[in-house]
């Protein structure tokens, strides 16, 4: 799976695809979030919160901004954690091989050095939290 990830054309067409996502969907995306978060509920600007905060923002949102945040976790929000997510971990593995190769003075898919790619769980427990958060406070 890492060598695959680490393939130049595939971290080419994910850094696209992630730039292309970022300029045209995260915008309006924002704006719309804006307009029916409270001031200071919102989720995505904490790195934690108890089960108890999550329920006092919930409820400053009011049922149609509960409505709103509901539909953009599980339409939108299920599509980036996967376009970054793409994104970060065929950069990582790109990374781990090129260092690889580095370290093995170019040899690296010939016997040398093997690329670290047990490095990507991190990336890829990011995007495992980023989905279980939204799931958790959506629910």
């Amino acid at each position: 799976m890492g060598d695959t990830l680490a393939r130049p054309w595939l971290f080419i067409a994910a850094t696209a695809l992630f730039a292309v996502f970022a300029i045209t969907v995260l915008p309006g995306k924002a704006a719309d979030a804006a307009a029916y978060t409270p001031p200071g509920a919102s989720f995505d600007t904490s790195l934690f919160y108890t089960p108890a905060q999550a329920l006092e923002r919930a409820s400053s949102y009011g049922e149609e901004g509960r409505a709103a945040y509901i539909y953009d976790r599980w339409t939108f929000d299920l599509a980036f954690p996967l376009v970054y997510g793409l994104f970060m971990l065929s950069a990582w593995a790109f990374g781990l091989r090129r260092l690889a190769t580095v370290a093995s003075g170019g040899a690296a898919t010939h016997g040398k050095a093997k690329p670290a790619y047990g490095w990507l769980l991190l990336p890829a427990l990011g995007i495992a939290f980023d989905f279980v958060e939204n799931s958790a406070v959506s629910l």
